[in-house]
């Protein structure tokens, strides 16, 4: 199999919106490294930034047809890359919040509750997640239930471990919201 070697990167994403599997393998060639590089600088993390890196090639992919580059392929590369660290931190950030508030949503109720009411709240609490969105469910369960990790439950249902993060700030976001709004009503 004949390798063509693309000069500029206009012609190179052109025959990759047009098909082209080869200019796709030399995008990632030429890029992977260096998106590499400035994600590990930003994230601190090899692992986190090979999963954002990777989203950044599959929304590649996935948008090709639709992408319109008024820059270099290597800026808007970087612009997806940077965009995608930015959401990843900003997730973070809430999925830390939301656990902190639980806790101390938590830490100022009566733990001498009766178990009736223990019973009730176990109840609710298990109502609330199995209505939770199936993929958002199916990775909170996993997490909470069977205590896997995130990369665990990222081999098992074949999704980056960013992805099991998203389902897993989504779930407790929801839960959070119903306890505080049942709370609001008694």
């Amino acid at each position: 199999m004949k390798t063509l070697v693309y000069t500029s990167d206009e012609e190179l994403f052109q025959s990759f919106r047009f098909g082209d599997t080869d200019a796709l393998e030399q995008i990632y060639v030429r890029y992977w490294n260096s998106l590499m590089r400035e994600a590990c600088r930003q994230m601190g993390t090899f692992v986190e930034s090979k999963d954002i890196v990777q989203d950044v090639f599959i929304s590649l992919i996935q948008k090709a047809a639709n992408i319109n580059i008024n820059v270099s392929l290597k800026a808007y590369l970087f612009q997806m890359l940077r965009h995608r660290i930015i959401n990843n931190k900003r997730n973070k950030r809430i999925h830390i919040c939301c656990h902190d508030e639980i806790f101390h949503m938590n830490k100022g109720r009566n733990i001498y509750a009766n178990d009736y009411e223990t019973k009730e709240l176990n109840e609710y609490v298990n109502s609330v997640i199995y209505s939770l969105p199936e993929k958002c469910k199916e990775v909170f369960l996993l997490s909470r239930e069977k205590d896997y990790s995130y990369k665990d439950i990222s081999r098992e249902l074949k999704i980056s471990v960013s992805t099991v993060e998203k389902h897993i700030i989504k779930a407790l976001k929801i839960i959070k919201c119903k306890l505080q709004y049942r709370y609001e009503l008694n």
